[in-house]
C-alpha cells in the first residue's frame, strides 16, 4: 500500500511541477472584462501577468511590454510574487527528481529519507505558490471593490485556477510522499562481493 501510494505521490508531483511552471510563465493571471468595463473598452482585450502585460486589439494579434519600466521601478510586492514562484518552481523540480530516485522500484540506498525530503520540497512548493497567487487574486478584487466607472475592470485570468489547483495538488503529493515513505520499510540491497576463483 505505501509503495502505491509513493507511485502516486510522485506521479502528482510531476503534474503539480508543470502546472506551476505553466502559472509562473504565464501573462494571464488576470484578464480584462467586457461586462463590467466601459463600453468604448470592450473591444480589447487585456491580460496581465507577473513578468509582462498584453493587449489584443484584434483576435490573434498581441501587443505585449514589461510594464514599461525597468525592473527598479516595479513594486516590492511584485518583486516578491515572483520571487516565490521562481522558488515554487525551484523546489517542485528538486522534489519531482528525488521522489523519481526514491520510488520502490530503484537501488538506491536511504530511499525513506529521500522519499521524506521530497515530500518537504512538494509542501513547500505547493505553499509558496498558492501564497503569490492568493495575494494577486485579493489585489484584483480589492480592484474591482474599488473601481470607477471610467476604469477597466479585471477579473482572475487561467492562471490563477491553474495555481491554485497546482498548488493543491503539490501538497497533496508531499503529503503521499512523506507518509508512505515513513510507512515504507528500507530494502537494503546486497553488496556483490566478487567470487574466488580456485585453479
Amino acid at each position: 500500500m505505501a509503495d502505491a501510494g509513493h507511485y502516486v505521490g510522485s506521479g502528482l508531483a510531476l503534474i503539480a511541477a508543470i502546472g506551476i511552471m505553466v502559472t509562473t510563465i504565464h501573462h494571464e493571471w488576470k484578464q480584462s472584462s467586457n461586462v463590467n468595463s466601459p463600453s468604448h473598452m470592450q473591444f480589447l482585450h487585456l491580460t496581465e501577468g507577473i513578468w509582462m502585460r498584453c493587449v489584443y486589439p484584434t483576435p490573434g494579434l498581441a501587443q505585449c511590454d514589461y510594464f514599461g519600466t525597468s525592473i527598479l521601478g516595479l513594486s516590492g510586492r511584485l518583486h516578491a510574487m515572483r520571487a516565490m514562484v521562481v522558488l515554487s518552481e525551484i523546489f517542485a523540480f528538486v522534489g519531482v527528481v528525488i521522489a523519481f530516485y526514491s520510488l520502490p522500484c530503484t537501488t538506491f540506498q536511504k530511499k525513506r529519507i529521500l522519499g521524506i525530503v521530497a515530500g518537504v520540497c512538494m509542501i513547500l512548493a505547493g505553499i509558496l505558490c498558492v501564497v503569490p497567487v492568493s495575494m494577486y487574486a485579493s489585489e484584483i478584487v480589492n480592484d474591482f471593490s474599488n473601481q470607477h466607472h471610467s476604469d477597466i475592470v479585471y477579473t482572475f485570468g487561467p492562471a490563477l485556477y491553474v495555481g491554485w489547483v497546482s498548488s493543491g495538488i503539490a501538497m497533496i503529493s508531499g503529503v503521499l510522499l512523506v507518509i508512505c515513505s515513513r510507512n515504507s520499510k528500507e530494502t537494503d540491497y546486497p553488496q556483490h562481493s566478487p567470487k574466488s576463483v580456485y585453479i
